[in-house]
């Protein structure tokens, strides 16, 4: 049986560099942040928690969290699914995606886009 321990884990909770940030009129959130690596291989996964805050239903979106190792360098992660459907107040977990490395230090998350059945909303800042 695998086993995995949480190595990293960011919330709206969370204080100092770790904090979450929203950027004003961006409709959905993004809740949670966490890295669990396999305790036996060393492999490390990405997960995430976004919430609609909008008053309309998100049919897609598209977000990057940028993962920073030990050594200072990232990983970009894309999250792009198309029939996302959220509904308004509702949660949607980011499925978990395998990084390259398991030593990682830092993430920070940005929505890059939603789309609604009337409009795209565009981010229109730097991650």
């Amino acid at each position: 049986m695998t086993e995995y321990k949480v190595i990293y884990r960011a919330d709206k909770q969370s204080e100092g560099a770790e904090a979450i940030k929203w950027e004003p009129g961006c409709p959905l959130e993004i809740e949670a942040i966490q890295v669990s690596r396999d305790t036996g291989t060393g492999t490390a996964f990405l997960q995430g928690r976004l919430r609609n805050i909008s008053d309309r239903i998100a049919l897609s979106f598209k977000a990057t969290v940028t993962v920073e190792y030990e050594d200072g360098n990232t990983e970009d992660v894309e999250f792009n699914p198309l029939d996302a459907d959220i509904a308004v107040g509702a949660s949607y977990l980011l499925g978990a995606k395998k990084l390259n490395r398991g030593d990682v230090m830092n993430a920070s998350g940005k929505m890059e886009s939603v789309k609604f059945a009337d409009d795209t909303c565009m981010s229109s800042v730097e991650p």
